[in-house]
């Protein structure tokens, strides 16, 4: 396949569109339910401190999801070590290609629900993407394969997001 010529400003609307749905879609702290009890609490946060000191981590931020619901959050440490920024159950971290994966599994969830296919075209939800992008597949997408370029104009991988 040709690689494809996607304009910046194009790349960056459907950056700015994606990302957001994908990550805020569904605020966690709004699906809380009651506490856990004090042994599961405890449990985790025992855990989660010996995984800190094994990773010699500077901090995290985690949420323990029961029935579609967070039943316990947590953010302890520092989110940026640097600056002295701590970590919240709010925090959102610069995390580049780690989203790959949860992005991927997202998808096959809506492939799973029925509301969203492998072969539908790229196009079906970006209509003013450029001709060019026509036989790009959500597949494509999933496997790189797609031809469209890499980060959009400004994106600083070095930056504290």
């Amino acid at each position: 396949m040709t690689p494809i010529q996607v304009t910046k400003p194009l790349r960056a609307r459907c950056l700015s569109r994606l990302i957001p749905g994908l990550l805020l879609s569904a605020p966690l702290s709004a699906q809380m339910l009651p506490p856990m009890p004090e042994r599961f609490t405890e449990r985790v946060d025992s855990l989660v401190e010996a995984e800190m000191k094994r990773q010699e981590m500077g901090g995290f931020s985690l949420a323990v999801m029961q029935g579609g619901r967070i039943v316990l959050e947590r953010g302890d440490g520092l989110a940026n070590v640097e600056h002295a920024v701590p970590a919240t159950p709010e925090t959102i971290y610069q995390s580049g290609s780690r989203g790959k994966q949860f992005t991927a599994a997202g998808v096959m969830l809506l492939v799973q629900e029925g509301r969203l296919n492998l072969s539908d075209p790229v196009r079906r939800f970006f209509p003013e993407a450029p001709a060019a992008w026509r036989p790009i597949t959500i597949r494509h997408l999933l496997t790189h394969t797609g031809g469209t370029g890499d980060y959009a104009e400004g994106f600083d991988s070095r930056k504290d997001w």
